[in-house]
Formats: structure tokens, C-alpha cells, sequence
């Protein structure tokens, strides 16, 4: 199963198609894939009910084998339960500038003359 999406819509899983009324199976390959200029983060349904379908889902069976998410630098794709798309800023880790390792060295340097220093006295 593959459910496109962009910054303002998602195809969405087709109860109908994969479940009844009452129970949504899932299982099988999930891929979710970006269509879109700009990632919208929050938590979004996969299910799509259509505008004349709503039905509760009172039990969900099963889960998927494997799930692909897109690789977008910059942003977590993790989908729960199966039927929750949640996304999020990715935490970028700083680099250290090389002012910074210098003034590290420096004061190493610094650390280590005093201890010699103190050796000879």
C-alpha cells in the first residue's frame, strides 16, 4: 500500500478496501512518499473515511510487515498504531567551530603547563 502526501493533503488508507464496519486490518508493506514542496509537521490520520464514510473503527487487526517513511533532511517520519502519521523537526547536531578548538587546545596547553610548573617548584 502506498499513500502519497503533501503539505496539504494525504491519500489515506481506504477502510472499505482493507477492513469492514467494525475491524481495519492491516499488514503487508506500508510506503508513505512526499509529493510536496514544503513538510508540514504535526500528527495526521492515515485513514481516509471519504466524505460519506465515517465509521468508528472499534477494533484495528493486525500490523504492517514493514513501513518505508521518506528520507527528507531535517524531519522524523514515525507512523503509531498504524493508522497515525506523526512529523517532526529533526534536531540538527551542531559542529564545532575551529575557534572552538582552539581555545579547547589553549586551555589544555594552559592546564597542562601549570601542572608541569607546579612539578618543579
Amino acid at each position: 500500500m502506498v499513500i502519497d502526501f503533501n503539505e496539504t493533503s494525504m491519500d489515506g488508507i481506504n477502510f472499505l478496501e482493507y477492513g469492514t464496519r467494525n475491524t481495519l486490518t492491516l499488514g503487508g508493506t506500508l510506503e508513505l512518499t512526499f509529493t510536496g514542496d514544503r513538510v508540514a509537521t504535526g500528527i495526521f490520520d492515515l485513514i481516509n473515511n471519504g466524505p460519506d464514510y465515517f465509521y468508528p473503527f472499534p477494533s484495528i487487526e493486525g500490523s504492517f510487515d514493514q513501513i518505508i517513511t521518506p528520507t527528507i533532511s531535517g524531519y522524523d517520519f514515525e507512523v503509531r498504531h498504524g493508522i497515525k502519521l506523526i512529523v517532526t523537526e529533526s534536531p540538527v547536531s551542531p559542529v564545532p567551530e575551529p575557534s572552538t578548538y582552539a581555545l579547547m587546545l589553549a586551555g589544555l596547553g594552559l592546564i597542562g603547563f601549570m601542572a608541569r610548573r607546579r612539578k618543579q617548584i
